[in-house]
């Protein structure tokens, strides 16, 4: 049985793709609900309007904008 840092790490391997792919802003249809959820809940993404996510760093102070300027 995955452990949950198991569990994350698959999470972060889904996003690192996405980003390899060149996609900045996450659509809902590009990930999983479970990878979604599992990357908002430990910081790694963050959701900037309705359907549409953003890659983030867990320790980011919120209303940090630097992540915004790609």
């Amino acid at each position: 049985m995955p452990t949950l840092q198991d569990k994350l790490a698959e999470s972060l391997a889904v996003l690192k793709k996405l980003q390899d792919e060149g996609i900045v802003a996450i659509q809902t249809k590009n990930i999983t609900r479970t990878h979604r959820e599992r990357l908002i809940k430990s910081g790694f993404i963050k959701e900037v309007m309705k359907g549409w996510y953003f890659p983030a760093r867990p320790e980011e102070p919120a209303g940090e904008s630097t992540a915004w300027y790609v």
